[in-house]
């Protein structure tokens, strides 16, 4: 049984957030493979993942990690495909914050379905968790990444250099939060 976050309609398709399970480890791993180029530019771990048993692994270490409350990570289906993952990872419940991470297929992008998926999670995972800040972090040259939380109306914080190491080199990184009154 699959268990669900989430489920919404666009472009007369359904997307939802999902549990991770392990037969997902394949599709997704194509998907990786697929993008690899696009994606190892600006997401160190994308070089990482060389084979279906390697992405089997990174879900089983995220499942635990779930289970802990240090990752909450979620595949996005597109019509029961999967298409991507967003998940939030440096919880700190002491100072109930939170980072946000993203990936789509290339295939699939453009039509608003990674900024109605971090809409769609905040409304569900934020006010269960009393989240104060959310922040994203965007390799400053990622423009598709950054225009994500512009349009969910997070604020520009600042820009952190030298915030990524990714293929052998520092990267700048945008900071984007937001922040809720509870």
């Amino acid at each position: 049984m699959m268990m669900n976050l989430c489920t919404f309609n666009l472009n007369e398709a359904e997307v939802k957030l999902v549990m991770p399970e392990e037969r997902f480890a394949e599709s997704i791993y194509r998907l990786i493979d697929q993008d690899r180029e696009s994606l190892a530019r600006f997401l160190p771990w994308a070089n990482a993942i060389n084979s279906p048993e390697d992405e089997l692994h990174f879900i089983q270490s995220a499942r635990q990690q779930f289970v802990d409350y240090k990752l909450l990570l979620f595949v996005i289906t597109y019509n029961d495909e999967p298409v991507g993952m967003i998940d939030l990872h440096k919880i700190d419940f002491d100072n109930r914050s939170a980072e946000v991470g993203y990936w789509l297929a290339s295939h699939v992008q453009g039509q608003g379905i990674m900024t109605n998926a971090l809409k769609q999670m905040i409304i569900n995972i934020q006010p269960e968790l009393q989240l104060h800040k959310i922040t994203v972090l965007a390799d400053v040259d990622n423009l598709a990444s950054r225009s994500i939380p512009q349009r969910l109306g997070f604020t520009h914080e600042a820009v952190l250099r030298d915030a990524i190491f990714s293929n052998g080199q520092y990267h700048d990184a945008d900071t984007y939060i937001r922040l809720f009154n509870n």
